[in-house]
């Protein structure tokens, strides 16, 4: 219990109690988002109702009276996101913090979560989330390129298909070593990212276990005569392999006119050698209709899914974090630019606790 100056300025002393939120608080919540200046919202896909249905929901009353709502859905596995955290013009934000962030955590970590993330938090938001141990992950930007003649194609060694259910596996293990573990999807994401998606891409090693000296690989792959041995022995070992052998992939939507690269990823022995340029020059050829099976998902022919045509494109986005350099010069050589958007990302890793809720 913390002591609050009321609007009046006289102290006083207010308990307040958090317990995990439940469906039926969805009035109540609705009631406080419209009528609380204290408001964070990062809204995913989901719905209010089935935020407060999961185990990153509390609730916060002093007395009868609901004072303060956090939500925190983890749609990565590992990795929760804050939705929403609202708490009434009279309560103490301090104290309301303090009494739902630990409990969200406790429940989250108790399910596999190792992390809790704010996106973009206000100054008076940051300030509270500091006193809890959260700090600044990094700067996500965002790129954008219109038109979709790209020019530069890739290497000519990779082949890119549509993506099957059976190449998660491999996609997995590329995103596994591409990325770090805050920011790496868990199976279950990219099962729903290609039956979600528009374009799901995946890249093979070809006939050829050596990459070819094409233009547009970057001045590195221009200047290097031989190519890196660690990199041939695995094209080598990919080749043949089946549909294990995912060197990298690709997911993308498209609406409206507008495209969005939700994820590019290489294996790391493989990257700046074409492959990334050749997976989004494939996605920017099916997107002008020059392939023969554009827009599908899980093998199913595009007159079977509701997506846009790829025609109307006119504009092409993606976001990658600021520290990412080796992304940022891809995408820059090929013709995107920085629009000026940043969200900053604060998390806090957290740990279970030795008792459950």
């Amino acid at each position: 219990m913390t002591t609050e100056r009321s609007l009046t300025g006289r102290d006083r002393a207010w308990p307040g109690e958090a317990r995990p939120a439940v469906p039926s608080d969805w009035l109540r919540v609705s009631w406080l988002i419209e009528t609380s200046r204290r408001v964070f919202t990062h809204w995913g896909g989901e719905s209010l109702r089935a935020l407060l249905a999961g185990p990153g929901a509390v609730v916060w009353y002093q007395g009868r009276a609901l004072r303060g709502a956090l939500l925190v859905d983890a749609p990565r596995g590992e990795v929760a996101e804050a939705r929403l955290l609202a708490m009434h013009d009279d309560a103490d934000p301090a104290q309301c913090v303090a009494e739902t962030l630990p409990l969200v955590e406790r429940r989250l970590a108790l399910r596999g979560v190792r992390w809790v993330s704010f996106s973009s938090p206000e100054a008076w938001l940051r300030e509270l989330l500091v006193a809890h141990g959260y700090a600044l992950k990094d700067r996500v930007i965002t790129y954008a390129r219109r038109g979709l003649d790209l020019g530069a194609q890739g290497n000519p060694d990779v082949v890119v298909e549509e993506a099957l259910l059976e190449d998660v596996p491999g996609m997995l293990a590329v995103d596994r070593a591409a990325f770090e573990p805050f920011w790496r999807l868990d199976a279950e994401t990219l099962r729903r990212a290609m039956g979600e998606g528009t374009y799901t891409l995946v890249a093979r090693w070809g006939a050829s276990p050596h990459p070819s000296p094409l233009p547009g690989y970057g001045q590195r792959e221009a200047e290097t005569p031989h190519p890196d041995p660690r990199a041939s022995a695995l094209a080598t070992a990919y080749s043949g392999r089946g549909r294990e052998a995912v060197i990298g992939y690709l997911t993308a939507d498209v609406w409206e006119g507008r495209a969005h690269v939700v994820r590019l990823a290489v294996a790391p022995a493989f990257q700046r050698r074409g492959v990334g340029t050749r997976l989004m020059a494939e996605l920017f050829r099916r997107m002008g209709g020059g392939s023969d099976g554009a827009a599908t998902s899980q093998g199913l022919p595009s007159d079977l899914r509701e997506a846009p045509v790829g025609m109307a494109v006119r504009e092409v986005t993606l976001n990658t974090q600021e520290t990412n350099l080796r992304s940022r010069l891809l995408y820059e050589g090929l013709g995107f630019g920085v629009t000026g958007g940043v969200e900053e990302v604060w998390a806090r890793e957290v740990t279970p606790a030795p008792h459950k809720d």
